[in-house]
């Protein structure tokens, strides 16, 4: 059906997909999944997830905003999965989309030195660790090692990277310097 003017006065609801369908966020926090839908008239959008309507009730962990984004308030592990949004306007068909939730522990990092000064000849051990922030579990990961923001060579019995450790043996002036111990964990980087 058209207007007096040519243009459409109904069309079926759309969803724009220049949105990520896979988004990522830390336990703890909060994080939106956007949903931007089209039509005339300008359609409602709905989320669920496993089939279960989600509704923003008062004191809920879901809000969804007037532009559709679905909101989730201190995201827990348990949230993790697939979300699906749906637009309708009364014209069929209803348009929707699903976006994969993935939820990542949450990181502390912590390196066990700050200014250390020693005697010409002692041995120094750099602890680097990065914890799950909830549990202070260790998390295993690979660590590398920089010095002065340049990769650190190691050098058989006196400079040596063991896993989160970095022990230099026989320290003298010119192991002084700023060392930084670097992750690379399900994708992010410290």
């Amino acid at each position: 059906e058209e207007s007096p003017r040519g243009e459409p006065s109904e069309t079926p609801p759309y969803i724009d997909d220049d949105t990520d369908q896979r988004v990522e966020g830390e336990e703890g926090n909060l994080i939106g999944l956007h949903c931007i839908a089209g039509g005339i008239p300008t359609p409602t959008v709905s989320w669920k997830r496993n089939g279960e309507t989600l509704s923003p009730i008062s004191g809920s962990k879901y809000r969804i905003s007037q532009n559709g984004t679905l909101e989730i308030i201190l995201l827990r592990r348990e949230d993790q999965g697939t979300y699906t949004c749906e637009a309708s306007n009364g014209v069929q068909p209803s348009a929707t989309r699903d976006y994969e939730l993935i939820v990542r522990e949450p990181l502390r990092y912590s390196l066990n030195t700050r200014d250390q000064h020693i005697k010409a000849g002692a041995n120094l051990t750099l602890t680097c660790n990065l914890l799950n922030q909830d549990t202070n579990e260790p998390i295993d990961v690979m660590f590398t090692w920089q010095k002065n923001d340049v990769p650190l060579a190691p050098i058989e019995g006196r400079i040596v990277p063991q896993g989160n450790q970095l022990v230099i043996a026989n320290a003298d002036e010119e192991d002084s310097g700023n060392y930084t111990c670097l992750f690379d964990y399900n994708g992010r980087e410290g």
